[in-house]
């Protein structure tokens, strides 16, 4: 009977830790927002992943600009006298907010693409310290290649 019971609890609690797992958050950066030289000094950047770094944080500046405009006419100019009219603009904010979190995902997996294996692994290392998941680079975002 306690042996039955050992397994029941073992088992509820390796069905919380994959469940509480599966709800953990991605681990982002922000480098639209976040100051560069903070994360040249956190992950010891060399030159060439510093320029790579600024020239994204510049370009996701600018796309997200444009969105931020699009978020400033919206509610500047959106009729707002009804609840349909107040749902239909927070519908498409919502799309726009959906973009710029998009736009920051794909922006910090193509800096996580410029990072070496040391640079990534500090990267997971402080995902785990925070509880949240790291993100995953494709293979089409990598940009460090080690020397042969």
């Amino acid at each position: 009977m306690k042996y039955s019971r050992k397994i029941a609890l073992l088992i509820l609690g390796l069905a919380t830790i994959s469940m509480s797992q599966a709800q953990l958050e991605d681990c982002t950066l922000d480098i639209a927002s976040t100051d560069t030289e903070l994360m040249i000094k956190l992950f010891q950047l060399n030159e060439e992943q510093t320029t790579s770094l600024e020239n994204l944080h510049a370009e996701i500046e600018v796309k997200n600009r444009v969105l931020y405009d699009q978020i400033k006419w919206l509610f500047d100019n959106h009729p707002q006298d009804t609840e349909e009219d107040l749902s239909n603009m927070a519908k498409k904010y919502d799309v726009m907010q959906r973009q710029i979190m998009a736009n920051s995902r794909i922006y910090d997996q193509k800096f996580l693409g410029t990072l070496n294996e040391r640079q990534y692994e500090r990267y997971t290392i402080l995902c785990e310290e925070a509880m949240r998941k790291p993100l995953l680079v494709p293979d089409n975002f990598k940009t460090f290649r080690p020397p042969e």
